[in-house]
């Protein structure tokens, strides 16, 4: 059975799970159209992908006044930057080809977005003013599925880590639908640590937002 916290936590990411997918995918699409189009695609100009189909998102979220009970938060003229804030639960969207979890860099306000108070066995301690993270990647390059890594860090983490922020105690694959999110029941490990492995697939990545550890 899962605690009180990470109950909460997935009752309030569910809303996100019915649209999300689909609103990335579709703009992850017109972003690749965009670059075949301007004849852009080279893997150098792989972060301007990703810069993309974050703009697109972002307006297709601001177009719809939020995703149900998310709406946006942040400062998207900061890089980019695409954030969605339920009650005091914050969820900031990087992008890493990898999916690792991008250092917070030196930045002050980054830093402190990592620190989450650690999760309890049997309280609801700091959970509800969570600060969470989603890494999005591409999974297929033919069909543009796009996966969803959502994690809870406790603290910045190394900025020159080789496999990003390690120091978490949620780490799990959003579901593409509320059903599948209500009904995981995550084993504790170390505290409530999940490891989700997302393959072998090598990439330069690139933190965006205002996240970023120094790639663009």
């Amino acid at each position: 059975m899962d605690t009180p916290g990470v109950e909460f936590i997935k009752a309030h990411l569910a809303p996100l799970c019915d649209d999300l997918h689909d609103l990335f995918e579709d703009a992850g699409a017109r972003a690749a159209r965009f670059r075949q189009q301007s004849g852009l695609t080279a893997a150098v100009y792989n972060s301007l992908g990703a810069d993309l189909t974050r703009g697109l998102a972002h307006r297709a979220i601001d177009d719809a006044g939020g995703l149900g009970p998310w709406e946006l938060t942040g400062d998207h003229s900061r890089r980019g930057q695409l954030m969605l804030r339920r009650d005091m639960v914050r969820l900031r969207f990087l992008h890493d080809s990898a999916g690792e979890v991008p250092a917070a860099g030196s930045n002050a306000a980054r830093q402190a977005y990592y620190r989450n108070t650690p999760l309890l066995p049997d309280s609801m301690f700091g959970v509800e003013d969570s600060n969470l993270i989603a890494v999005w990647r591409i999974l297929d390059d033919e069909t543009g599925e796009v996966g969803f890594r959502v994690v809870r860090t406790l603290d910045p983490g190394a900025r020159r880590a080789p496999h990003g922020v390690t120091n978490l105690d949620l780490d799990f694959s959003l579901p593409r639908t509320a059903p599948a999110l209500v009904g995981l029941e995550f084993s504790p490990v170390d505290d409530l640590e999940l490891h989700i492995n997302f393959g072998d697939e090598e990439g330069t990545g690139d933190a965006d937002g205002d996240a970023s550890t120094g790639r663009a």
